[in-house]
Parts: structure tokens; C-alpha cells; sequence
């Protein structure tokens, strides 16, 4: 690894030691601009807060919940959107952001969706419109209230590339 100059993620487990670690054995590796930015750049990570929550499995049985808990935790940062939250709900079931970027990663194939889109993969518009006609097509409700309850049975990966096949063609 150091021949490689790849510092080892194992570096950053104790944090206390870090210094010892990069002095002995990596800093001598890179010129004084590398490491100097090398350096920096590790000092904004370390620096960085993350705050994480963990949610006991009963929220899967009450999305509703789930929904006001991310709204709380939202209030002074960026609003989710009803797909967002259901990209965070059917994860177990289909990755909602994953089958997105397939589509632009095959761009011959589905050229019609991605002008949908107008070719930004950050147009959520578009296959959250996808998941609203599986809904309607199964005689649901597209409410939010609705939506944030689905489960496997409404939204799979079969389903979802059913859709997708109907609005490319």
C-alpha cells in the first residue's frame, strides 16, 4: 500500500493515534504540497459530524411515523420528498436511486425516459411518476398518505421494470 501511496482506512480507526501512524509511515511518501493537502483534506473528515439514528424495526409497521420523524428532523435543513422517503421505506424490496441510474447508464435503451427526465438523473419527477402509476394501476390512491405505506406487494423490482418498459416504448 505505501509503494501505492494508499493510506489504509485502518488509519482511522483511533483517531488519537492518527498522527503517530501518518508521521512514521506515510508522510514521507508525498512532497510537502501533497501532504499538506493530504492533511487538510483528512482534517475536514475528522472534523465532519455525523449524526446518525438508528430506528427500532417497529417503524417499518408504522411508516406514518417514519414521515414525521424525518419532517422533525428536517425542519431546518432540506425537505424530503414523498419519493425520498419511499426510497429510504422499499430499500429491502427494490433501490429505487439504483434502477434510476441504470437508466442513464444504459442511455440507448431508454433514451424516451431520460428526455422525461431532460437527461438530469436528479429529475425525481420522473420515476416518482413511475411508482404513482403502479399505484393507480393496482386502483390506489397516489396521496402521500398512501404512497409512504406502500410495501413489496405494490412497489418490486418486476413491477417498477414493467413501468419503465410501457414509458420507454
Amino acid at each position: 500500500m505505501k509503494e501505492k501511496k494508499i493510506i489504509p482506512l485502518t488509519m482511522f480507526q483511533d483517531l488519537s493515534e492518527f498522527d503517530d501512524i501518518w508521521y512514521e509511515n506515510f508522510k514521507f511518501l508525498f512532497n510537502k504540497e501533497e501532504s499538506i493537502k493530504i492533511k487538510k483534506y483528512l482534517k475536514n473528515i475528522f472534523d465532519y459530524d455525523l449524526i446518525t439514528l438508528s430506528l427500532p424495526p417497529k417503524f417499518n409497521e408504522e411508516p406514518e411515523k417514519i414521515v414525521v420523524l424525518f419532517e422533525k428532523l428536517n425542519r431546518t435543513g432540506i425537505k424530503l420528498s414523498t419519493y425520498d422517503i419511499l426510497v429510504a421505506r422499499l430499500y429491502k424490496f427494490i433501490n429505487l436511486r439504483e434502477e434510476w441510474e441504470i437508466l442513464f447508464s444504459d442511455s440507448k435503451n431508454y433514451h424516451n425516459i431520460l428526455k422525461f427526465a431532460s437527461f438530469e438523473m436528479e429529475n425525481t419527477k420522473v420515476p416518482f411518476s413511475f411508482i404513482q402509476a403502479l399505484v393507480l394501476s393496482k386502483d390506489k390512491s397516489i396521496r402521500d398518505k398512501v404512497l409512504i405505506k406502500l410495501d413489496e406487494k405494490n412497489i418490486n423490482k418486476n413491477e417498477y421494470k414493467r413501468v419503465i418498459e410501457i414509458a420507454e416504448n
